[in-house]
């Protein structure tokens, strides 16, 4: 299988451009904010320019884990120094934790095994381990569907461990796979739903499939004014948001006025953009949303003007240097 080193680059590097692009949104309804167009700071955490939050965080976390072989134990721990000593942060301090994560990290803590860490109930399916995944992703990246998709799940598990949440994570870290193969995105896409259809066609999984995510899967969900789409905290709505974002964009062979009469261009820019003023939770959307971005369109393709703003870029530089040589 073909690898695009500038892809992998860029799904990285799109997560933490989504993520500082919302930060400053987080909690805001969309009619009390300006849309965003280039990086700002403020907001309701009152974060210097260039900051980004707890999305980033665990993904840096994950790679640098990640950068010393697969070790869920050691993943966990990497977690927890990141909520106890702010490892892996912007301004040495954590601004931003979700529920869910918080009592994983407690139990990790206090001892529990990985596989045992992370909440298993239907209302423990915040977007928290989708927003962290993608080095994953990209580290198991040449592994069989079978090893690959199961270790998805246990790193998903350390803190989200319910079926839906396994098969977000499954669904996107499969699509991002698919594009650092250097697969266009429609392809990438269709790829990525047959491989889904037929290996989650079993319990616990066969569930969530033909229900829950049966509107993404099936394409229906693309057939709708993206303004019926729901951004918030949700697995489900983060996913079907932030992949709608990228197919939508995609389709588009010329620019378009949106809502606002802004013309939009359809490139990753605009991919990441749509995520983050879509409205709900636009810092965890667009983490995750940029990450498909910058898979689908490369590390070349995101603005100098983002990259050169964001905090500690030669730290976050050197570490995704280090995890690529890994792969």
């Amino acid at each position: 299988m073909k690898f695009n080193y500038d892809k992998a680059k860029g799904a990285f590097w799109g997560v933490v451009c989504g993520d500082m692009l919302g930060v400053p949104l987080e909690f805001l309804h969309p009619l009390e904010r300006e849309p965003v167009t280039t990086p700002r700071g403020g907001g309701p955490h009152n974060q210097p320019l260039g900051t980004w939050s707890d999305d980033s965080s665990l993904t840096l976390c994950l790679a640098d884990s990640l950068c010393n072989g697969y070790d869920p134990v050691d993943i966990g721990h990497k977690f927890l120094q990141w909520k106890e000593h702010a490892l892996w942060t912007s301004h040495d301090f954590v601004f931003d934790i979700g529920m869910t994560t918080r009592r994983a990290l407690e139990k990790i803590k206090a001892g529990y095994p990985p596989h045992l860490s992370g909440s298993a109930d239907e209302d423990s399916n915040g977007n928290g381990s989708l927003m962290r995944i993608i080095p994953a992703a990209l580290y198991f990246h040449g592994e069989s569907i079978k090893d690959f998709l199961e270790k998805i799940h246990t790193i998903s598990a350390l803190t989200h461990g319910h079926p839906r949440s396994l098969v977000a994570c499954g669904i996107y870290c499969l699509l991002v796979r698919e594009l650092i193969h250097d697969q266009d995105i429609d392809t990438a896409w269709s790829n990525t739903v047959m491989t889904v259809q037929s290996y989650y066609d079993h319990a616990p999984f066969k569930k969530e499939i033909d229900a829950t995510f049966a509107p993404l899967l099936s394409g229906n969900l693309f057939t709708q004014n993206h303004a019926t789409l729901r951004a918030t905290g949700y697995v489900v709505d983060t996913l079907n948001t932030a992949v709608f974002r990228l197919l939508m964009h995609s389709h588009a062979a010329t620019p378009w006025q949106d809502a606002r009469g802004i013309t939009v261009e359809p490139n990753l820019a605009s991919t990441i953009l749509g995520c983050v003023n879509h409205g709900g939770d636009p810092d965890t959307v667009g983490a995750v949303g940029g990450g498909l971005a910058g898979a689908a369109y490369g590390y070349d393709h995101i603005p100098d003007s983002w990259l050169q703003v964001i905090v500690r870029r030669a730290d976050i530089a050197s570490l995704v240097d280090v995890f690529l040589e890994k792969i």
